[in-house]
């Protein structure tokens, strides 16, 4: 009875024997697939690491840098001391940190180009240039103390190459509300001061039809609960509002407005006597 429990115990353990032998076989086989898939997975990290290094390398060392700034337009004397200021700020840097934005800036900061000329555009040419063009700043009209108004509305100093209109040499301008335009105007124009649209409307309206410079003297009020006034040296007064229409509303003025009368012109089509026997 013994003998068949021994064969029997045999072919169970032969069995066993086998199945280890295949585990065995299996491990062996995925040790190196593993081992190599992580070789790959080091490789391609340190390759990642190297091309990242060698960008970071190209785009933060001295290759990519500024060397030139190149400017067009304005005078040569504009141009020169625009080339000085730019090349200051920009030489060394790198090309995308050059934006529209920060060229105009650095511009109008100058005191001696603020008012005379502006960015028109500029090109970075990649690696290292930069093009500014600059143009003329726009100039509506001359107002008291030798000073002339921008199309924005600032006031800038008059220099001889500006090609400033001169037809209202005697034009005042009052940028502080006022109560009654009898009195003085507190608002005296400097450098950097900026007045309202309506006012800058009215100035441009005033310089494109008044001509000569023995033109009467007109004086621009804000007036509190009148919008812009203007006032004429016969005591004559001219309401335009908001100044909307300020061209149309200018004509209206000077042609119905007569010594001491205030004439409402906010609808220039049909202009409305308010007073007619005023003396100022």
């Amino acid at each position: 009875m013994a003998a068949p429990h021994r064969r029997a115990n045999s072919k169970a353990s032969s069995l066993l024997q086998g199945q280890g032998a295949r585990r065995h076989r299996g491990n062996a086989r995925r040790l190196p697939r593993n081992a190599g898939r992580a070789r790959w997975l080091r490789i391609a990290a340190a390759a990642l690491c190297t091309l990242v290094g060698s960008g970071l390398v190209v785009v933060l060392g001295p290759w990519l840098r500024i060397r030139s700034v190149v400017v067009l337009g304005g005078t040569p004397s504009e141009r020169a001391m625009a080339s000085r200021r730019l090349s200051v700020a920009l030489v060394n840097r790198h090309p995308w940190s050059i934006s529209s934005t920060r060229v105009s800036r650095l511009i109008s900061q100058s005191t001696m180009l603020r008012g005379e000329v502006e960015l028109s555009a500029v090109v970075t040419h990649w690696p290292s240039a930069v093009v500014v063009e600059l143009q003329a700043v726009p100039l509506v009209g001359a107002i008291q103390g030798g000073f002339v108004l921008t199309q924005l509305g600032e006031v800038v100093a008059r220099s001889p190459s500006s090609a400033t209109p001169t037809a209202l040499r005697a034009l005042r301008v009052c940028a502080a509300p006022v109560q009654s335009t009898n009195g003085s105007c507190a608002w005296h124009p400097r450098p950097g001061a900026w007045v309202s649209a309506p006012l800058v409307r009215v100035v441009a309206a005033l310089t494109r039809d008044v001509r000569g410079s023995g033109s009467p003297s007109i004086g621009i009020y804000e007036a509190q609960g009148a919008g812009i006034v203007l006032r004429f040296a016969s005591s004559a007064e001219c309401e335009l509002g908001l100044a909307t229409q300020a061209r149309a509303q200018v004509r209206a003025c000077l042609g119905f407005a007569t010594a001491g009368a205030v004439l409402d012109v906010i609808n220039p089509n049909s202009p409305a006597v308010l007073l007619n026997d005023r003396v100022g």
